[in-house]
């Protein structure tokens, strides 16, 4: 009761996986009254935990956070959308490529097409909502960074 359970050491599991064991002696246990319901058919009560237990609760603690809440959302509107189109309507659903280096080159080729053709709409809907000042200006002007000239200019 109320013992502080050191850890004795790592193990392996069958998945492979690496745990971390705590586990009491069994002259701890032997006088406790609880050892009936806490360790019935051992000697000692023995507790096994992942070896990157410490990592996950530090994870868990960072995106319950409000700057993690926040990011979230910022991924949620940004980045996820964008890999839902890919799946959906790009044919992404499957990479036919070996590797992780393979399917590394295949998503940025994606995401590089991806977000050159929104640029392309928007540059369109920008030249297109320039119009009104195309008819008050002259044969050229300036907006933005970007340098316009009148079509009326070309032969």
């Amino acid at each position: 009761m109320d013992k502080l359970l050191p850890c004795k050491g790592y193990e392996r599991m069958q998945d492979g996986q690496l745990y971390k064991g705590y586990w009491a002696t069994t002259a701890d246990c032997k006088g406790c009254a609880l050892k009936a319901s806490c360790a019935p058919k051992t000697g000692c009560k023995k507790i096994v935990r992942t070896a990157y237990h410490e990592q996950y609760r530090e994870t868990h603690v960072r995106q319950n956070s409000w700057r993690g809440k926040q990011m979230k959302r910022l991924r949620q509107s940004w980045v996820e959308p964008v890999f839902g189109s890919l799946v959906q309507y790009y044919g992404m659903r499957k990479i036919g490529v070996i590797g992780k280096a393979g399917a590394h080159k295949v998503m940025l080729m994606a995401a590089i097409c991806f977000n050159l053709k929104k640029y392309l709409k928007a540059a369109k809907w920008k030249i297109a909502s320039s119009a009104a000042l195309e008819a008050r200006a002259g044969s050229t002007y300036l907006q933005g960074d970007c340098f316009y000239i009148r079509r009326s200019c070309f032969p």
